[in-house]
This record gives structure tokens, C-alpha cells and sequence, in this order.
């Protein structure tokens, strides 16, 4: 998803399919590993387990709402490749977190 935002955010309009395309394959590997990883946080038979599914797909939404409408301001602002290339920043900054948060 970072490769494809980087591409859209480097030219839109020549390289549209190309980054689209990554995005969509990194959205096709991402989207069933993270499901799993919110899953694995919890035991089969704990009660918790409900709730966490529903707070993980309610971030998800509000996120996809809240991202879409800041990407859309910033393109109307100033430039669709510094909307596509504040993604990508942002989705860089959450991988880096992600990976010096995890357990070894």
C-alpha cells in the first residue's frame, strides 16, 4: 500500500493504474493478516473477544471515513500527490510503530 501511494504521490495522472495497483495487492495481503492479529489477541472462549472485533471494525470505518475525507481536502487544497504522499507517510509511521511494538 506504501509503494502505491509513493507512486501516486511521485505522478498521478501517468502512473495511475501501476499505483492503484499496489495498492490494491497491499490491501489484499493486509486486510486477512490483520483480522488474524486481532483474533490471536484473544482465547476462543473469552467473552472479550466480541467486543474486540467490533472496536477493530468500528476503527476501521471511522478511519476509512476520516482518511478519505482528509485525502479529499488536500487534493482540493493544494495537489493530489501530496494527498497520495501524506498516505503514504502516515502509513509508513504506523509500520515503524507497529514493528518496535511488537513482542520479540
Amino acid at each position: 500500500m506504501i509503494t502505491g501511494s509513493c507512486i501516486l504521490a511521485f505522478n498521478p495522472h501517468e502512473f495511475f493504474f501501476l499505483g492503484i495497483s499496489f495498492t490494491i495487492i497491499g490491501t489484499g495481503f493486509f486486510k486477512p493478516n490483520i483480522s488474524t492479529m486481532v483474533g490471536a489477541l484473544y482465547h476462543d472462549k473469552d467473552s472479550r473477544r466480541d467486543a474486540g472485533f467490533s472496536l477493530f471494525y468500528a476503527g476501521i470505518n471511522v478511519g476509512a471515513l476520516l482518511g478519505g475525507y482528509a485525502c479529499i481536502a488536500i487534493a482540493n487544497g493544494y495537489s493530489w500527490n501530496l494527498a497520495f504522499g501524506l498516505a503514504a507517510i502516515v502509513m509508513t509511521i504506523s509500520l515503524v510503530t507497529f514493528i518496535f511494538t511488537q513482542k520479540a
